[in-house]
């Protein structure tokens, strides 16, 4: 008889699912990509816009888990940083085996705000050395009028200042999310890097095929958040 995930993971990694059937989760995981600008990414991300307890981390680390999706305002880089560093010491998980996102938010978009908040992030995960993928967040800034070209402007400018920390080599790479055509086409019409990737929201119930074909045409990885559409009942 099938058993669910909880039971599943519950035995470990070779749980078995049926008759003669073995599954193992890590392999789940630890299947990469190759992005744009030759740096690899875990297909598979443990997003933590929720997760706030060590223990959640270590279950993560514990089931081949080593793409953590994180923002400077989900308030939780430092405890990323500090089981990760854990991982490295107890269970030899070396820094080049885990990958590490972090985010821009909508309010902080400009070239000065963008700078800062990275500078935070970079400062609370300093354990790690440097960020894996930075993303621009949201296209538009907080508070400004979604009409009012200030906010091409501000995403612009954000940009410059990612790609300075990307010649830094204190961010390896840089990206977006929630960008849909004319935005990425305007940023690519004045970029000197490329985004790597864009996350947006992609799952049955929901597919941009329009945004998917651009970022296919200038091989920008489509990175996938909430897939599973939040549990909706249609899907599940």
């Amino acid at each position: 008889m099938l058993k669910s995930t909880k039971q599943i993971l519950a035995k470990g990694f070779s749980s078995e699912v049926g008759s003669g059937v073995q599954f193992d989760p890590t392999k789940v995981v630890k299947r990469v990509l190759r992005m744009n600008d030759g740096h690899e990414i875990p297909q598979v991300g443990f997003g933590t816009y929720s997760i706030k307890k060590p223990e959640q981390f270590q279950w993560a680390i514990k089931y081949g888990y080593r793409h953590f999706d994180t923002g400077s305002f989900y308030m939780n880089e430092g405890i990323i940083a500090s089981e990760l560093k854990k991982a490295d010491i107890d269970l030899g998980i070396n820094r080049s085996e885990v990958f590490v996102a972090s985010k821009i938010p909508p309010k902080e978009q400009g070239y000065e705000k963008t700078k800062a908040v990275v500078e935070k992030s970079l400062k609370t995960l300093e354990p790690l050395g440097y960020i894996d993928l930075m993303l621009l967040t949201f296209p538009g800034t907080a508070g400004v009028d979604p009409k009012d070209a200030k906010n091409i402007e501000n995403r612009h400018d954000s940009w410059r200042a990612l790609e300075e920390f990307v010649v830094s080599g204190r961010i390896k790479s840089i990206g977006v999310a929630n960008f849909k055509p004319r935005h990425l086409q305007g940023l690519l019409d004045i970029a000197y890097t490329k985004p790597v990737v864009n996350q947006i929201e992609t799952h049955p119930l929901y597919t941009e095929f329009d945004t998917i074909e651009l970022c296919k045409e200038h091989n920008i990885l489509i990175e996938a958040y909430s897939p599973l559409a939040q549990n909706n009942k249609n899907l599940m």
